[in-house]
């Protein structure tokens, strides 16, 4: 069959947004007379941190890189 069968909806936008999208892909699921799956894209974990000595830091493969809560600058072995 043609058309679509699953609309993946990005829950990072406004609330409001998508429950009209949700509304919308309803009533046309109506209009054509079968289902259409929606599937919600949640976002993942971000992580933030904190400033770093100088431009950059590289971390060297299989050193220890730790995430802290001390203000000061980070380096190559951690940061806030």
């Amino acid at each position: 069959a043609e058309g679509v069968d699953l609309f993946r909806l990005n829950c990072s936008h406004a609330a409001h947004r998508l429950l009209d999208d949700i509304r919308t892909i309803r009533e046309v699921e109506a209009l054509v007379g079968r289902r259409v799956g929606i599937i919600g894209d949640l976002q993942g974990p971000k992580l933030r941190c904190g400033m770093v000595q100088g431009a950059e830091v590289v971390v060297e493969t299989g050193s220890t890189f730790v995430f802290d809560s001390r203000a000061s600058p980070g380096d190559a072995t951690r940061v806030q």
